[in-house]
């Protein structure tokens, strides 16, 4: 086991320092692949953004469960009423 975890360690360094190396000599070769700082810049904070967003998405999602757990709590009562069934079919089919 200790074997595999120092093999896995060197391949991860020799794969990050080929990685490295390959940018350094692509800046200097001006070569479009290599990100720049300028757009390394701009999708860092497009990735904010969309973290932000995603934060958003997720609370609205969250309010959305809390009103669809209370509405179906609401009808369900009502549909244990006496004749309440009949009214959410006639409401239901009314605006259907």
């Amino acid at each position: 086991m200790k074997y595999s975890n120092t093999v896995g360690i060197f391949v991860c360094i020799i794969t990050a320092l080929m990685i490295y190396h390959g940018c350094q000599s692509g800046v200097r070769n001006a070569c479009e692949e290599c990100p720049t700082t300028d757009s390394l810049k701009y999708w860092i904070r497009y990735s904010e953004g969309l973290q932000v967003e995603l934060a958003l998405c997720k609370e609205e999602c969250d309010r959305l469960n809390d009103e669809n757990q209370f509405y179906g709590s609401m009808l369900g009562e009502i549909e244990t009423v006496p004749g309440g069934s009949e009214i959410l079919d006639t409401l239901f089919n009314k605006h259907k």
